[in-house]
Order: structure tokens, then C-alpha cells, then sequence
């Protein structure tokens, strides 16, 4: 049982380095942190474009600076229309006529550091498709969520939550589309833009910066496919364990058997060098017929052997190396087991009576320190083994 145990515990050690391993590395690819920039590296390659409000009759004026780290732009809104705008654009695919699109679904904050040349406000838009209203030959038709983003001349990182945006009024008014209308994918989506309004500076040159852009959210593929190899490893584990602690249970008590066999009764015990009238032959004869008597102890023995206690216990130990308790609870022990194998209905409490233990609770101790188990399950592990 020895070997069994410090081998149970080398597979559990090994086995939980690799699911805490395997967790740590399932942990990691869950959480998802994917940078925009520089553009060329990027999971999801894009190009910058701009956007100002020229069609609407608008004189407004932005450029952006090629910054492969970061997104710079400056621009200058004039008041010439009602609404002047300009828009910085990281665009997946070309604006007009697009056929790629990227879905962010599984990414719930965009990160970004951002700082403006004097206090401002931008709005943030994302652009994705809608299939009712969509034309991919107009780019403006493309649903808009925003959210605004204050900025000033101090960087600041900004978080910006992707499943809670806003569709903004007068996109829903252009359309046609009720005011409550704020449903918006995430599955296909065109473009990500900054654009600076009426919200921020007027007719006044803006600078705007913005660095280390980044995709955040959870995949939980990944925790969800380490719990299921977690719980088939560990079962297969306990399944394993168990079945190996039967099988070295059963030999076990096969071994105990085996060896205590020779003492079950008087007459299996060799006393062929003894004379039928020696002291060795009369204390094991008494022991054979005397073990399963309630009252067999020490003193009782001595009393009806007219022998005192140091020779009593001086022939047991030259004669088998017991003790007097440790032979009588060997004796006991292989009736026990004898008894278990033969008598299927016997109870525990009948069983103890008839091997003269008056104490239940007992029995169970001394049968389980030889045994290694409970009656029960002794009885169910030789049944087993006997019907197999």
C-alpha cells in the first residue's frame, strides 16, 4: 500500500503541474489584447483616410500626419455650414465599395492614449454594416455608434465600451428610423473614426494625437475547453486511483490471509518438535479452543494454565514472536475473515459476538488495523474477486 500511495501521489503532482500549465496558457489566450498599431503588424491591417464636410457645402480642413506609431491629425472646422465636421479614418477596407469587414464581437473595449493641442471633445464613431440600410457605394450609409471622447492637452488613456454606444440621432433622422432604433453589430464592421464637431473648437487650428490603439475583450473558448480537459483529466485520475486502491486492497488482504492462515486454528499449527505434554503444545491447544471465549484475556489465561504471566508470554514470543494480545487478535482476525468468506448474511455485530469481542465499535478498530478495511467492505471486495 506503501508503493501504491507514493504513487498516487507522483500522478497527482504530475497532473496538476500540467492543468495549472495548461490553465495558465488557456488564461492568457483568453484574454485578448490585439494593438492597431503600426497598421502593418496589426491583426486586422487598415489604412487612414479623412472625411470632412465638403458635400454638405462645408469648408473644413484636415490632414493627417503619416505616423506609422501613431494616429496624428490636425484640422481646422469653419463655421461656413450649419453642422461642420472632419473625421480621421482607420478604415479596413476601401470606404466605397467594400467587401472585407472585420467583427469584433469578441472584443468588448477599444484602449487608446489621446491627447488634443487645447480642450476638446471628438466623437468616436464606428461604422458597420446594415443590411437594410446599407449601400456599400456610399459610405455614409454605413451604421454610426458613437460615443464622445474629451481630450485636452495632457495625454490620457481613454476606454471606450463597444457594446454600449449610442446611434446618433440625426444618422437615425437621415434614414428614416425611430429615435429607439440603437441596435448595432459588431460582426461587420468597416471603419473606426475620430471626428472633431460643433461639440469642440470652431474655426481655431486642433491638433489631435493618438497612440497605442488596442482591441481588448475575452475569448472564452479557451477557459471553457481547459474546464473540460480539467474534468476529464481529474476523473480519469480519480477513476484510475480508485481501481488501483481495489486492486492493492484485494492483494493486500489476499496477503494477510495468506500469511495469518496457519494460526486459524490449533490443529494448522505445526507442533511437531513439541511433545503432546510440552508447555508450548498446552498454550497454543488452549489458545485454539479458548480464542473466540468473551472472557479470554491475560489473567484468565494464566489462571487456567497455572502459569504466570512471564511464561505465558515467554512461550508465545519464542514460540510465534506475538504477543498474547497481538495472537488472540490474530486468531480472532482470521475467523473473522474466514467467517465473511463463508457466511454471507452475518453481521458485524454477529460476527464480533461469536469471535468474543463484546464491543462492537472494538472490532471495527482491531479488523480494520488488520485488514486495512471495514467488514464490509472485506466481504464485498472477496465476493467481488470471487465472482470475477
Amino acid at each position: 500500500m506503501i508503493d501504491l500511495y507514493y504513487k498516487s501521489i507522483a500522478y497527482v503532482i504530475a497532473l496538476s503541474i500540467f492543468t495549472l500549465a495548461l490553465g495558465g496558457m488557456c488564461f492568457y489566450w483568453s484574454h485578448l489584447n490585439h494593438a492597431l498599431m503600426p497598421a502593418e503588424n496589426s491583426r486586422y491591417p487598415w489604412q487612414s483616410s479623412t472625411l470632412n464636410d465638403a458635400q454638405e457645402g462645408g469648408a473644413s480642413i484636415i490632414n493627417i500626419i503619416k505616423n506609422s506609431h501613431n494616429l496624428n491629425f490636425n484640422y481646422l472646422l469653419i463655421d461656413k455650414v450649419e453642422y461642420p465636421f472632419v473625421a480621421a479614418v482607420i478604415a479596413f477596407d476601401e470606404l466605397e465599395g467594400a467587401t472585407t469587414f472585420v467583427d469584433l464581437r469578441k472584443y468588448s473595449t477599444l484602449r487608446m492614449n489621446i491627447r488634443c493641442s487645447q480642450k476638446n471633445v471628438l466623437s468616436f464613431f464606428m461604422h458597420s454594416d446594415d443590411l437594410a440600410i446599407t449601400d456599400r457605394s456610399n459610405f455614409s450609409s454605413y451604421r454610426i455608434s458613437e460615443v464622445l471622447i474629451p481630450c485636452d492637452i495632457y495625454w490620457a488613456e481613454v476606454e471606450v465600451d463597444l457594446h454600449h454606444l449610442y446611434v446618433p440621432p440625426w444618422w437615425l433622422h437621415k434614414f428614416g428610423l425611430e429615435h429607439s432604433d440603437q441596435s448595432y453589430s459588431l460582426s461587420k464592421v468597416l471603419a473606426l473614426s475620430f471626428a472633431g464637431s460643433h461639440h469642440g473648437p470652431v474655426n481655431k487650428k486642433v491638433e489631435v494625437s493618438i497612440q497605442d490603439i488596442r482591441l481588448q475583450g475575452k475569448d472564452w473558448r479557451y477557459m471553457w475547453a481547459f474546464t473540460i480537459i480539467f474534468l476529464l483529466a481529474w476523473g480519469a485520475m480519480l477513476l484510475w486511483l480508485l481501481k488501483l486502491y481495489t486492486r492493492s486492497l484485494v492483494s493486500e488482504i489476499e496477503r494477510k490471509i495468506t500469511q495469518a492462515r496457519p494460526l486459524v486454528a490449533y490443529k494448522k499449527i505445526s507442533i511437531a518438535p513439541h511433545k503432546e505434554d510440552s508447555l508450548a503444545a498446552t498454550v497454543l491447544r488452549f489458545f485454539a479452543t479458548e480464542y473466540s471465549n468473551p472472557a479470554m484475556s491475560l489473567e484468565y489465561a494464566t489462571e487456567k494454565l497455572n502459569i504466570n504471566r512471564n511464561k505465558l508470554n515467554g512461550v508465545l514470543k519464542q514460540e510465534l514472536n506475538l504477543t498474547f494480545n497481538a495472537y488472540l487478535h490474530k486468531l480472532r482476525m482470521v475467523e473473522a475473515g474466514r467467517l465473511l468468506d463463508s457466511d454471507v448474511g452475518i453481521s458485524v455485530s454477529e460476527l464480533a459476538f461469536r469471535l468474543g469481542y463484546t464491543n462492537t465499535n472494538y472490532f471495527y478498530k482491531v479488523f480494520k488495523n488488520e485488514y486495512g478495511c471495514t467488514p464490509k467492505k472485506y466481504k464485498d471486495i472477496n465476493h467481488s474477486s470471487a465472482s470475477d
